[in-house]
């Protein structure tokens, strides 16, 4: 998890945590990119957030009721180390 909130600064622009597509159909089908998602920690401030990705050319959004493992998992996957499978 930390991998995808980096402390101070602007995120790693070249490996967004999150990819966002459509669905093309039609004769030729697949998948289209249409957006990158970035993560913050919650209760950023519009300042802190601009920082990262400038407001003036994105759109940040909470997400609430996040799902998350139960415990003892969620400390697996709060420290970057998800059980496979």
């Amino acid at each position: 998890m930390q991998a995808l909130l980096p402390s101070a600064g602007a995120p790693n622009t070249s490996q967004p945590p999150g990819l966002l597509y459509t669905k093309i159909d039609g004769p030729s089908p697949g998948y289209k990119l249409i957006g990158v998602m970035y993560m913050a920690r919650y209760g950023a401030t519009e300042e802190e957030l601009n920082v990262r990705i400038p407001l003036s050319i994105a759109q940040w959004r909470v997400h609430l009721n996040m799902c998350v493992p139960r415990q003892p998992e969620q400390r697996n996957w709060l420290m970057d180390d998800p059980p496979s499978g």
